[in-house]
């Protein structure tokens, strides 16, 4: 966990970088989770600081995988997160490089006023590590 917190400055401006450049409708761009893991945290169809309608048919909690179930996703890491691949190959070697098949490292995206639903994966083998890039400075308001 150390490494990655003391690498934060170099992944997230990796991820700030793809976000600022890549198209949203982009093949290589982020790829919704299923809707059955979240939900609206409000009922509002708008934000109180958007004045446009949020569209319910985007997705909410989406995602993009530099590793999925143990496998590099070579031209994601090497086109777009290439430092932040290095750091994980480098400075974490015991959980990367395939040794955990089940294994999955990715930047995930939620939007304004969306909640995880409390969920489970197929296995109790994971641990799973948070480490927030990109945090609204009011996101706790209304928790």
């Amino acid at each position: 966990i150390e490494s990655l917190q003391n690498n934060h400055h170099v992944i997230k401006k990796e991820l700030l970088d793809f976000v600022s450049s890549n198209q949203e409708d982009s093949s290589d761009s982020f790829k919704p989770f299923d809707p059955k893991v979240y939900a609206r945290a409000s009922g509002n169809a708008t934000s109180q600081s958007d004045s446009h309608t949020i569209n319910d048919t985007q997705p909410e909690w989406s995602s993009i995988y530099l590793y999925r179930q143990g496998i590099r996703q070579s031209e994601t890491c090497n086109k777009y997160f290439p430092r932040t691949a290095h750091v994980l190959e480098t400075k974490c070697p015991h959980i990367m490089a395939g040794k955990c098949g089940f294994g999955s490292v990715y930047f995930s995206k939620l939007k304004r006023n969306t909640k995880v639903k409390e969920h489970c994966g197929p296995t109790n083998v994971r641990w799973r590590c948070h480490l927030p890039l990109v945090v609204p400075e009011n996101s706790m308001e209304g928790s």
